[in-house]
């Protein structure tokens, strides 16, 4: 059966081991004014990889058809050269699938996949 002495010595072997880490925790710390002296690369940085560390938030029930939107976005952006926009796109996925999907959805997956339409007019030049 555990004794006051007992008690009393666990408890002064914690504090010693609190006060030793809490020694050890000041040497590396950083204050406020510290960290804001840091340059904001250095700030940056150091969040990215904490947030990096940390496993993001699941997938949304959502994420599983948008990957299959995904591909056939590549797939009829691939057919027409780079030469279609999200309307055209909304178009083609829309006849591709069978089924309606807005454009705002087409465009914002079009964003994610860093595609864009080319602008301006792309007809060969002819030789005179």
């Amino acid at each position: 059966m555990p004794t006051v002495a007992n008690y009393k010595a666990e408890l002064t072997r914690l504090r010693a081991a609190n006060q030793r880490l809490r020694a050890e925790r000041a040497q590396f710390a950083l204050s406020a004014a510290d960290i804001a002296r840091l340059p904001f690369a250095a700030r940056f940085r150091a969040i990215q990889e904490v947030l990096a560390e940390h496993p993001r938030e699941p997938q949304s029930r959502r994420a599983p058809l948008d990957n299959q939107l995904k591909e056939i976005i590549r797939e009829g952006f691939a057919a027409a050269n780079g030469h279609c926009g999200y309307r055209r796109m909304t178009d083609y996925v829309n006849q591709q699938t069978g089924q309606h999907y807005n454009r705002k959805r087409i465009y914002r997956l079009m964003q994610e996949l860093g595609l864009k339409a080319q602008k301006g007019n792309f007809r060969e030049a002819r030789d005179s």
